[in-house]
Order: C-alpha cells, then sequence, then structure tokens
C-alpha cells in the first residue's frame, strides 16, 4: 500500500468519522393544521364536505387538503370524517385516516390511523393492524411502517421487542433497511448488546450488508481488540469486524506513539495506526503537527510530514 493510498483512506476514515450526518430513519411527516371546531362553518367543495376555513384549493378549485366532516370513499377505501385529507399535485391522495382495519395493497392497515401515497399511489406508510412480515422479519401489529415506492420495507418503529438479524430490539427502536430487507441502521431507545458490544441509547447504529457491525456510540468504556474505547462516542469497524476508528478513553502508546486521551485514532486494515486528531498540538516523530488535523502515516509507522501542515 503506497502513502497515496494511505492517505486518501486516513483522510476519508476521519472525515467520515466525525462529519458524516446520521441518515434519517424515517420519513419526515409534513405539518397539518390543528383540527377545526365544530362551529366552524361546513362547505362542500366539489364532491367534498370538509371544514371552510381548513380547505386549500388549487388554481382549478379542487381541494388540496382540508378537514373532512364526511367519511369519504376514494378508490375503494374508505377514509374518516373529522380527519385530515391531503392531495397530490396529480390529484391522487397523499394521505388520510382509514375508518375500519383496511388491507391496502397487501398490507393490513390499523382503523382509525393515517395512511400516506407516494405521487404513484403506492402506499409509503401505515400502522400494521395485525402482526406482518417482511423478508423474513416478523413485526407486531401496531408498528408504524415506511415502504420503498418500488416494494418492500423502508423502515419501521417498534412496538414491541422485536429480533431482527439476531438482534433482539427492545420498543421504540426505529429500524431502516436496504431495498432487498436487509437492516442498514437502527437508533436504539436504550442500551443494548450488538455483537458483544453495548451500545448508548439513542445514538445510531449502523450495520454492513453481512450483518457485521458498521459503526455504533458506545454505553462505556470498552475495550476492542486492545484499544480502550471511549463511553458515548462512535466507533467504526471494517466489513469482517476488525476495528477502523474510535476516540481513546485513556491516554495510549500506539505503535510507539505517545497518544492523549480523547485522540481519534484511524487503523488500516492490517491494524496498523493509519491517522490521528487531537484538540490540542501534538509532537509526533519530531514534528509539531496543529490541533484538530488529520495527522497520517504510512504502512510502516512513519510520519507523513505534510500532513502535519
Amino acid at each position: 500500500m503506497n502513502s497515496t493510498t494511505v492517505k486518501n483512506k486516513t483522510v476519508l476514515a476521519l472525515a467520515v468519522f466525525i462529519f458524516a450526518a446520521s441518515a434519517v430513519l424515517s420519513p419526515a411527516l409534513s405539518t397539518k393544521p390543528a383540527l377545526a371546531s365544530e362551529s366552524l362553518s361546513v362547505k362542500v367543495i366539489k364532491d367534498l364536505k370538509v371544514v371552510e376555513d381548513s380547505a386549500r384549493v388549487d388554481e382549478k378549485g379542487d381541494v388540496t387538503s382540508a378537514f373532512i366532516k364526511e367519511n369519504k370513499t376514494i378508490a375503494g377505501i374508505k377514509y374518516s370524517k373529522d380527519s385530515f385529507i391531503e392531495f397530490h399535485d396529480n390529484k391522487k391522495l397523499k394521505k388520510a385516516t382509514l375508518v375500519l382495519d383496511t388491507i391496502i395493497q397487501g398490507i393490513n392497515c390499523l382503523e382509525k390511523t393515517e395512511v400516506q401515497f407516494y405521487e404513484s399511489g403506492k402506499l409509503l406508510s401505515a400502522i400494521l393492524a395485525a402482526p406482518t412480515t417482511f423478508t423474513g422479519n416478523h413485526f407486531a401489529k401496531g408498528t408504524k411502517i415506511w415502504l420503498y415506492e418500488k416494494g418492500g420495507l423502508e423502515s419501521a418503529e417498534l412496538v414491541a421487542k422485536t429480533p431482527i438479524q439476531g438482534v433482539e430490539f427492545p420498543e421504540f427502536t426505529k429500524l431502516l433497511f436496504d431495498s432487498v430487507g436487509k437492516l442498514r441502521q437502527a437508533r436504539v431507545p436504550e442500551t443494548l448488546s450488538i455483537q458483544g458490544i453495548n451500545i448508548a441509547r439513542t445514538g445510531n447504529v449502523e450495520f454492513y450488508n453481512n450483518g457485521k457491525l458498521k459503526s455504533a456510540f458506545l454505553a462505556q468504556n470498552t475495550n476492542i481488540q486492545g484499544i480502550n474505547c471511549a463511553r458515548d462516542k462512535k466507533v467504526m469497524f471494517y466489513p469482517d469486524g476488525r476495528l477502523n476508528a474510535a476516540y481513546l478513553a485513556d491516554n495510549t502508546n500506539l505503535q510507539g506513539i505517545n497518544l492523549f486521551k480523547g485522540t481519534i485514532v484511524a487503523l488500516s486494515e492490517t491494524k496498523k495506526l493509519q491517522g490521528v486528531m487531537y484538540g490540542e498540538n501534538l509532537t509526533i516523530q519530531g514534528v509539531e503537527c496543529p490541533r484538530f488535523t488529520a495527522i497520517k502515516f504510512n504502512e510502516d509507522g512513519s510520519l507523513v510530514p505534510e500532513s502535519c501542515r
């Protein structure tokens, strides 16, 4: 491995480690107005009976959103009065509240809860009315789900303990899946042991396609493959499970280099020190390195001097 490759990998590892934003685990729901009071006037706009002041219409006079005042059947599905309804620009239903448990595109959706649709008419989100299986994973009644437009589970909010790929996730966990049903991310509401590591509550956990842990936030100082990694900080792994990057939990000597507690270290796939970053100036191999610099090392452990400039 040449120094250019090491340099590029180190910059990537440290940049991803520190600055990458956490992915959103479920699509954001649009804000809807407060439910109108019974005293407000009711009006029929085309074939919709709505609370007049809540209604929004387009240039053709068609309702784009409103609180409806009577049950409404659209495409064979009955939606509830006194609930918010919204349409896409192409006039197809965007969201509404069901009157009864209803099977929509093969999904049993819970009564008196909101369903959402893509502009194509495909189901986007719903709450399950019965236990349901997606790609071999079983979800309880009441689970909130989001679907890919082409089909398949995109994300879920759990209402009961649920085993997924060898991990029993607790209630209120938010899960994100790829298009073939593999778990990509989880946000856990409590400390949880995953692959022998105690994961901090509310921290994002990422997985590789092979099911191995990709990154997580630690619930406590943890010795991982001989390195004491700091609690409440992110650790990263290679697809085979080897440590990629971590924050040091205490002063540590790695490959003859004295590093302070709180230093971010990046390791190569051959377990060699690849890069470090610290909040204070460091002197390494006789070279003064400014704080918050992505300091890089060659495969033989020697400093890449220009990385300290």
